[in-house]
């Protein structure tokens, strides 16, 4: 993590704030709009122009999820903070699994759909975290120079990016924590 690690990932998720870009409808909750209605100025040009404006909130991951359950794109500001929100989500989600494996009481456990959010804004930021994720650097310079120059081959850099790609085959899909955690709780 590019951070040092303050507090647990449950405590990050619920009070760590982030930028984000968000339409300003979203600043407004369901239960406001129901009963007092969204601030229209009457032009309905101008109306759906305000609409698809965003607005930078800073908001916490699980706000986030709840945001994005209800249709609002996840956009950070700062795209770095993907990473931290990412891990912070499958950490969290991990140490449920382990509490659920280890036999905690049913009714300790928040609703599967409250994982299933968080889980899905993970989903919505995985391409983005894992681009800006610290690459692990290899120290070992004579393996690097010896893989440089067996690069300059056509027939090895070939017989590499097939093995690659044979590895890529191999790969396996992402599974879902949430739906690990479920199917302990069904047992």
């Amino acid at each position: 993590m590019s951070r040092p690690k303050i507090k647990t990932a449950a405590y990050r998720l619920f009070h760590f704030r982030y930028p984000v870009r968000l339409p300003p409808i979203f600043m407004y909750g369901e239960k406001y709009i129901e009963k007092v209605g969204y601030p229209v100025t009457g032009d309905g040009k101008l109306d759906r122009e305000r609409l698809s404006t965003v607005e930078v909130m800073r908001q916490t991951p699980a706000g986030l999820a709840m945001l994005h359950a209800q249709g609002a794109v996840v956009d950070f500001v700062n795209p770095r903070d993907t990473v931290d929100v990412y891990e912070d989500i499958q950490e969290h989600l991990r140490d449920w699994e382990a509490m659920v494996v280890a036999g905690c009481h049913i009714d300790d456990v928040p609703p599967i759909e409250e994982f299933r959010m968080l889980e899905d804004v993970a989903i919505a930021i995985h391409s983005i975290a894992k681009y800006f994720q610290p690459r692990e650097t290899s120290r070992n310079l004579v393996r690097e120079r010896i893989h440089a120059m067996n690069m300059r081959r056509s027939s090895v850099s070939s017989y590499i990016t097939a093995k690659q790609k044979e590895e890529k085959a191999h790969e396996k899909p992402y599974v879902s924590i949430v739906d690990r955690i479920e199917r302990r709780l069904q047992e």
